[in-house]
């Protein structure tokens, strides 16, 4: 079997791991490879070729595609990761109300690039090494920034401290960062429970 697919990546594994999974269950000595990375504690939709002439064919996926996002925002907390993996500190008793919300989304620039601070545990990598790793032997180093574009943002549910949003982003785009930045914008903090992305949208193609 070859080609490129859409499956969905459960929460628990990454998408390295999800691949050697795909693989084994397959009994291929194909090439495979993703299209965009899920973290571990998210779920949804991962593109995934297999066979060396697919593969090549993921860079626009890669690059150049629109993601679709579910996600939920624990507010009143800041992690260390960005998301529920990580340590919790600066605790905030502000309790935000649904106007103030809006008003501190609309603040967040749509359809347009602007610059993003990626987590500081992160698949990025400086000089060759990723952040994560960096990070785990505590190195200081300033995080990677990237250009990225946040296409359209849409509150589902607010029951304090949970905010259910969905979005839909560029690639290279860190929905934890997303979180981070709005309990900063906030003032009360606020860390990724919940990820789950929908769609991938390419020139041609949907996969969901």
């Amino acid at each position: 079997m070859i080609g490129i697919f859409s499956y969905h990546k459960p929460k628990g594994i990454t998408s390295a791991q999800f691949l050697n999974k795909i693989k084994k269950d397959l009994n291929t000595k194909e090439k495979i490879g993703h299209g965009g990375t899920l973290d571990k504690f998210a779920e949804g939709v991962l593109v995934v070729a297999i066979g060396q002439e697919y593969t090549k064919q993921l860079t626009p996926i890669l690059k150049n595609s629109t993601k679709e996002y579910e996600a939920e925002i624990k507010l009143g907390v800041n992690s260390t990761t960005c998301d529920s993996e990580g340590e919790m500190e600066n605790i905030s008793d502000k309790k935000p109300t649904l106007k103030e919300i809006k008003e501190v989304i609309k603040k967040f620039p749509l359809n347009k690039s602007f610059t993003q601070t990626s987590p500081l545990y992160s698949a990025k990598k400086i000089k060759g090494v990723r952040q994560s790793d960096l990070m785990r032997v505590s190195k200081i180093f300033e995080p990677k920034k990237s250009l990225v574009t946040l296409h359209s943002i849409e509150i589902q549910d607010y029951n304090y401290p949970i905010l259910k949003i969905k979005i839909t982003t560029s690639s290279g785009f860190y929905v934890r960062s997303l979180a981070r930045d709005l309990g900063e914008k906030l003032q009360t903090g606020a860390y990724l429970i919940n990820l789950k992305r929908t769609k991938i949208i390419t020139e041609n193609k949907i996969y969901k």
